[in-house]
C-alpha cells in the first residue's frame, strides 16, 4: 500500500503509467491532451484568488503584458464565464445514457492571461434545476456570461435561461454558443 504523498508523487512523475497501473485506466502515452504539470493550485479567500507559493511562477504570462504577474488576484478584476455542457432533457434520451450528467464550470481569466477554474457543478438534475444553478453561480461569482454547448437539445436551455434571468431581473446576461469540436460526444470526451 502507498501513502497519499507517494501516490501524488507517482502521478506527477509519470501520469500515463499512474493512470494505467494505479487507476486501471490505460491511455496512450503520446496522445495526452492535458498534462498534470500545467496545473497550478490556489484558493479563494474573500475577494481574492491566491496562488499557492509552490505553484506560482512569475514567468507564466500568456498575455505578455509588461507588468510582472502576481500571486494574489482580485476576483473582481477577473473576467468570468460559466461554461455549460447539458444533457438531453427528455427522459427517453437520458435513459439511453444512464451515466450522463450536466456539467458546468466557472472559469476566471486575469489581466495576465492566466485562466482559473473557480467552481464546478456536476449533477443529473432536471432542466429547471440546472437553470437555477446557473443563475445561482452567476450571482455567487458576479458572472455575466454563460456559454452553452450548442447541440440540438440545448437550444431550449438558452430560451429558458434568458426568460428566467429576465424574470429575476438579472441584467445583461450574455449567452454564448459553444460549438463542439466533433459530432460524437464520446469522441469529444
Amino acid at each position: 500500500l502507498f501513502t497519499h504523498a507517494v501516490l501524488d508523487k507517482m502521478q506527477r512523475d509519470d501520469p500515463v503509467t499512474f493512470a494505467a497501473q494505479q487507476m486501471c485506466r490505460p491511455r496512450p502515452g503520446t496522445d495526452v491532451a492535458f498534462e498534470f504539470e500545467w496545473l497550478r493550485f490556489g484558493s479563494v479567500r474573500g475577494d481574492t484568488f491566491t496562488i499557492e507559493p509552490e505553484s506560482f511562477d512569475a514567468t507564466i504570462n500568456p498575455a505578455a503584458v509588461p507588468e510582472r504577474p502576481t500571486r494574489i488576484v482580485p476576483l473582481s478584476a477577473m473576467e468570468k464565464c460559466i461554461l455549460v455542457d447539458p444533457i438531453p432533457d427528455s427522459s427517453t434520451e437520458r435513459n439511453l445514457e444512464p451515466g450522463c450528467r450536466h456539467a458546468l464550470i466557472v472559469e476566471g481569466h486575469d489581466y495576465f492571461g492566466r485562466r482559473y477554474l473557480l467552481d464546478v457543478f456536476v449533477d443529473r438534475c432536471d432542466p429547471l434545476d440546472l437553470i437555477n444553478k446557473i443563475l445561482e453561480k452567476c450571482a455567487e461569482w458576479a458572472c455575466d456570461r454563460v456559454g452553452i454547448e450548442k447541440v440540438a437539445f440545448s437550444v431550449g436551455y438558452r430560451h429558458w435561461l434568458r426568460e428566467e434571468s429576465r424574470r429575476r431581473g438579472v441584467p445583461h446576461l450574455s449567452l454564448i454558443d459553444l460549438e463542439p469540436g466533433r459530432r460524437q460526444k464520446d469522441a469529444r470526451i
